[in-house]
């Protein structure tokens, strides 16, 4: 048997830690975007994907990342809104 049903699933700590090293890479700042776009859209509510999704948006720095970061103020997730708007104002 090639697969057994124990195949690896990733979790959020997993996701963070991918998240925050495309935004560290030497990608274009479009690239590190559209993968962030997704993570966030496809997990509105994974705190740890969130979490690592703020902290990239922040490492990457420019105007459309603070832009997205300022798309989670009104996060459903009051953690999460508090945490972008701290990210947000240690930036500023």
């Amino acid at each position: 048997e090639v697969f057994s049903g124990n195949a690896f699933q990733p979790d959020g700590e997993f996701w963070y830690i991918l998240i925050r090293s495309i935004a560290l890479s030497g990608i274009s700042n479009e690239l590190k975007l559209n993968f962030i776009r997704l993570c966030q859209s496809n997990n509105p509510k994974e705190r740890e994907i969130l979490e690592g999704v703020i902290e990239a948006l922040v490492d990457i720095g420019c105007e459309d990342s603070a832009s997205i970061l300022k798309g989670l103020l009104g996060h459903q997730d009051p953690f999460i809104a508090e945490l972008a708007e701290e990210a947000i104002s240690d930036w500023e």
